[in-house]
């Protein structure tokens, strides 16, 4: 079997890396075509994934114009050439365009609601569409719900076990902090978390514990000795082994929660596999904006100086584990079913 993977984000690698490593034993062959952004290229060089580049892309709108352009020419030439059996992608409307222009079978995975053109791909090109269970939608879009989350592709038990060495690093008491630039197309609308709100809650929370910081973008000069730097296959480990994550980023709080590790997440949108892991889990507590900032250090507080947290924590891992599938091997159903 031939498969071309599209990767456009550093959590696409993590998503697909053990579905390619499986099927590779199996004889599979692939092709990734891999963004630019953040640590995308240095994650697939750490786990041994050849790839080609697409190129960086950009911020401004005829940079955008310009990596579609090269994108959709990309995908078509390499189908040409490499002519797959199947393409694979978390909401890639490139790949979805071109597979569908080309009549290859497109398995398209998504969690995020506010995925720029979701729907559209959804209703016009012809992909199979699997999403978690907890997504939300009120369009009736026809796509395949899965008991699973894509973060329990690479964080099951199955998958993943930290290793201790980390604490080398960042010690044995900690609380990490992870703050996300909010670049992506689908998070404009929302609004950064200000210098002034970080620094507060970084510095009340080093009352109690010591502290680590994972960040997209600068640092203010009062934050940057907490700045965590670890090779970026590295930091679920730091995740699995910290008391509690606090931050806007949605897909570190959900691979906290898979980890058993409390989060505080911050951010203006509500996303369906958030909102299950708070409600149905307890694993996070999202708050809508900084302006809940009182309530925010309160719940922080409560969390740190519960004795029995880790207990606690990982009781509730283990009741969401028991209701949800490992991700990987839904993957490697629906590929091989057809």
């Amino acid at each position: 079997m031939k498969i071309l993977v599209d990767i456009g984000h550093p959590a696409h690698v993590h998503y697909f890396r053990n579905l390619i490593g499986i099927l590779e034993k199996e004889g599979a062959e692939f092709k990734v075509l891999a963004r630019d952004k953040d640590v995308t290229h240095d994650l697939l060089d750490a786990y041994g994934i050849k790839f080609t580049s697409k190129g960086k892309g950009g911020e401004g709108i005829l940079d955008r114009i310009e990596y579609t352009i090269s994108s959709l020419i990309q995908l078509k030439r390499l189908i040409e050439e490499f002519k797959p059996d199947l393409c694979i992608s978390h909401a890639s409307p490139y790949l979805a365009f071109v597979a569908s222009v080309m009549g290859v079978r497109h398995i398209m995975f998504n969690e995020n609601e506010r995925a720029t053109f979701f729907r559209f791909i959804v209703r016009y090109f012809n992909s199979e569409v699997y999403t978690p269970e907890s997504f939300i939608d009120g369009k009736n879009i026809c796509y395949s719900k899965l008991p699973s989350y894509l973060r329990l592709a690479y964080l099951h038990k199955n998958h993943f076990s930290p290793d201790p060495n980390i604490l080398e690093v960042t010690g044995d008491d900690y609380v990490l902090f992870r703050f996300v630039s909010r670049k992506a197309l689908h998070d404009r609308a929302g609004m950064s978390l200000s210098e002034e709100f970080k620094v507060k809650l970084v510095t009340e929370l080093r009352k109690f514990t010591n502290v680590w910081i994972s960040s997209e973008g600068d640092l203010p000069d009062q934050l940057k000795p907490y700045k965590l730097t670890l090779p970026p296959h590295k930091m679920h480990d730091a995740i699995a082994y910290s008391s509690m994550l606090i931050g806007d980023s949605g897909s570190m709080s959900a691979e906290a929660a898979m980890l058993g590790v409390p989060s505080i997440f911050i951010y203006h949108y509500e996303l369906g596999y958030i909102k299950e892991l708070q409600d149905k889990y307890g694993l996070i507590y999202h708050f809508e904006s900084e302006l809940s900032e009182n309530l925010i250090l309160q719940k922080c507080k409560v969390i740190l100086s519960n004795p029995d947290r880790e207990t606690v924590y990982q009781s509730r891992r283990d009741n969401m584990l028991s209701e949800k599938e490992d991700m990987t091997r839904l993957m490697l159903d629906i590929v091989n079913y057809n």
